[in-house]
């Protein structure tokens, strides 16, 4: 039976059995696929899952071994592209299943039991935060519980196996066990990239060793490369080349048709006619991300060691401001919020308002995606990269938020033994809501 920490405990209760029925409506959105070939992937149904479409693309139907190389006879030549965190179990579901239909449920149960575990590590982070000084309700368990981009996206993909290895870390993280978070953290990253930015939350401010003055800083991310190494090692083993290009493919990737980057180049193609908008555009805007991402994570680590950001709110900031640099954002990212919202102490309203625009994005792009070579649906990629503008600037408001919400408000909470040595810490505004402990 799951030990729920604290006095408050209807607020996991409740949120749970929200979250059997968020995830009871998610399946059923993508069942709907399940009776048939991929046809136009399920977009025009909504019902698009790469785990259901990636069974017979990716050579999980013939139980190839990733990064093993495209099997003889194969019909698609394929670059293996995911991670060795990712790739090897679902490369064991595959074993054990003998279809289309039961890899994905199979994939559907992991997904279920890893959403419910995030659920049980988020509700321990927030019981340990408040008896660490930070409380926040128990009731942003909701957020993840109800959370649209559950419906719509929490099947879509693999995201969800991160989420709960982040989750996992961020409950270690507020439990002031940097070293365990970082190795959640590493493992995070060997499934999906994006984890290992969380690291920067252990190397300053509170969530950082307490011993920091004695010891380097950069341990806990020495062991988050460490346990994310020793994660790509079968794939090495495997094959040198494929894990080499499957890293490559990343790095090189262009810019989704629905992201802002491409509906700028869109823009400036009919403005400004030139070759600009093509390739260099996507190397420049990929240039300017990296240094905005650095800079952003270096304000971010700044803020923290001053004191003058609360932990939570950082971890937001530090992954909202990956997603506006990025110029991939697929729909499922949206997932990647969740887990450090709970955590955070900024307002909802920011983070429903980039899930809304991420649903109204994948709302338009899907009807292209299938029947785009029909000119009387040719306005629905038009429509989706201005609805990708408008996510882009929800997702502005979020890193603002999170960034703006500690700023000047400190407290004489001196944390005891955390090696800040009286130094004052922020003054968290905590809204208190009917049943919320205090």
């Amino acid at each position: 039976m799951i030990a729920v920490p604290g006095r408050d405990r209807a607020a996991f209760w409740v949120s749970l059995a929200v979250l059997a029925g968020t995830f009871l409506l998610a399946y059923g959105g993508k069942a709907v696929c399940l009776d048939g070939e991929p046809g136009f992937w399920g977009v025009t149904r909504y019902c698009y899952s790469d785990v259901r479409v990636l069974w017979g693309y990716r050579g999980f139907d013939v139980d190839a071994l990733p990064y093993a190389g495209v099997p003889p006879g194969y019909p698609v030549d394929y670059t293996f592209e995911y991670p060795p965190g990712l790739a090897f179990p679902a490369w064991l579901i595959a074993l054990a299943t003998d279809s289309r239909a039961a890899f994905f449920n199979l994939h559907a149960v992991t997904f279920a039991a890893a959403a419910v575990t995030t659920l049980w590590q988020l509700d321990r982070a927030l019981a340990d935060l408040a008896r660490a000084g930070r409380p926040r309700s128990r009731w942003r368990l909701l957020g993840f519980a109800l959370s649209p981009g559950l419906v719509l996206f929490g099947m879509q993909n693999w995201d969800l196996w991160a989420v709960v290895l982040v989750a996992a870390g961020l409950a270690a993280a507020a439990r002031r066990r940097p070293t365990q978070a970082a190795v959640w953290f590493g493992l995070g990253a060997a499934v999906k990239w994006w984890p290992a930015l969380l690291v920067v939350t252990l190397l300053v401010g509170p969530w950082a060793p307490r011993d920091r003055r004695r010891r380097l800083p950069v341990r806990p991310a020495a062991v988050a490369a460490g346990v994310w190494a020793l994660a790509q090692l079968p794939a090495v083993v495997i094959s040198p080349t494929a894990w080499a290009r499957s890293l490559a493919f990343h790095l090189e990737r262009g810019a989704n048709l629905d992201s802002a980057v491409s509906a700028l180049g869109s823009v400036g193609a009919e403005l400004l006619p030139g070759r600009f908008w093509g390739g260099p555009l996507t190397t420049l805007a990929t240039v300017v991300s990296l240094a905005l991402l650095l800079v952003g994570a270096a304000y971010i680590s700044w803020r923290l060691e001053r004191g003058s950001l609360d932990p939570g709110d950082a971890a937001l900031a530090l992954v909202a401001l990956f997603l506006f640099t990025s110029k991939v954002f697929s729909p499922q990212f949206v997932l990647w919020l969740l887990p450090v919202a709970v955590l955070s102490t900024v307002a909802w309203t920011p983070v429903l308002a980039v899930e809304s625009s991420n649903a109204g994005v994948w709302l338009l792009y899907g009807p292209w995606m299938a029947l785009g070579a029909e000119p009387r649906f040719a306005g629905f990629l038009r429509a989706a990269q201005g609805m990708a503008v408008v996510r882009a600037a929800t997702v502005g408001w979020l890193v603002a938020a999170a960034l703006r919400r500690s700023a000047g408000r400190e407290h004489a909470d001196e944390h005891q033994g955390d090696g800040q040595h009286g130094r004052k810490e922020p003054q968290l505004a905590v809204a208190h809501v009917p049943g919320e402990e205090a």
